[in-house]
């Protein structure tokens, strides 16, 4: 299943849809809380695989273990993806309020420092140079996010947990993709996250659903579809695909550091988008983690 050159490029497009989708799940956060929004927008991302794969998998057969294993594996992996994307979706909604939104794209980027220590737990080793890579990302994240400012928020410590289940779903995607055929993979795991919003969002949003429907009713398409649509087709349908696609034969340290640069990216659109600017600490960690990318693509011989 697997094709014999890595694409990174596909990880930093992917990560470039991303850090603008910050901006797009910060502006929905008006009008959807957190399950409610990502069981729309993950419907949608299903729905947008389905021409992929009606136009570029017509006629192609698999065994009958691939397509097993797609279901299976698709299914853990979207839950991960639901939980990632309930405490980061959480996160935005309680920074959002106080104008530092920013902050969480780079807090979701320290998945770059637990990948390889939880790598560790499943036999992985990681070269020296990606350690000290996921060092410098960390303290770039860290003078971003943190220097400078004392008080840690509820807003931090949910984004954090989430950054927790996007190194699970790093994981997941690297021990798996060479069993499962890629895009269906992408289909299943977007339906499982999908499902398991909605269903979240009646038991535990039930009585927030109306008072959405009147916002969105109320507000022009520009307001309330536009980045509604954008995290469910570019940020779930496209970005999330790109990102199966990517780790094919990359490491899951390496795909860590190379995903973090969304945090870049979703720096330059809250800057452009909602004129949120970066302290001088912050665009020294961004110097600092441009520099641990670099760094994370040497080729150093030492694994620890």
């Amino acid at each position: 299943m697997n094709s014999t050159k890595s694409r990174p490029y596909l990880l930093l497009i992917a990560t470039f849809i991303w850090g603008f989708a910050f901006v797009a799940q910060s502006n929905a956060s008006e009008y959807l809380h957190p399950f409610s929004l990502n069981g729309i927008r993950y419907f949608i991302g299903a729905l947008s695989i389905i021409p992929v794969i009606i136009i570029f998998e017509r006629g192609r057969e698999y065994k009958q273990e691939v397509k097993k294993c797609t279901i299976k594996y698709g299914t853990i992996t979207g839950v991960m993806l639901f939980l990632g994307s309930f405490f980061q979706q959480w996160g935005i909604m309680e920074l959002t309020k106080t104008n530092n939104a920013t902050k969480v794209g780079f807090i979701t980027g320290l998945y770059t420092v637990l990948v390889p220590i939880l790598g560790i737990f499943l036999g992985k080793k990681t070269r020296i140079n990606v350690w000290i890579a996921a060092f410098m990302a960390a303290t770039g994240l860290y003078l971003i996010s943190i220097a400078g400012n004392s008080e840690i928020a509820l807003g931090d410590i949910v984004s954090f947990g989430g950054t927790i289940f996007w190194s699970c779903h790093i994981l997941c995607i690297d021990k798996f993709v060479g069993k499962v055929n890629p895009i269906r993979f992408s289909f299943v795991q977007f339906v499982t996250a999908s499902v398991l919003s909605i269903i979240s969002a009646f038991v535990l949003e039930g009585q927030y659903i109306s008072d959405s429907i009147r916002l969105i009713s109320n507000a022009t398409f520009m307001e309330a579809w536009i980045p509604i649509l954008y995290a469910g087709i570019m940020s779930s349908g496209v970005a999330f695909t790109l990102q199966v696609l990517g780790q094919q034969n990359l490491s899951p340290a390496k795909s860590a550091i190379l995903l973090s640069t969304e945090s870049l990216f979703s720096a330059l659109g809250f800057a452009l988008l909602h004129h949120e600017v970066l302290t001088v600490h912050g665009y020294i960690g961004c110097a600092v983690i441009f520099g641990g990318i670099l760094v994370s693509q040497l080729n150093l011989k030492s694994k620890y």
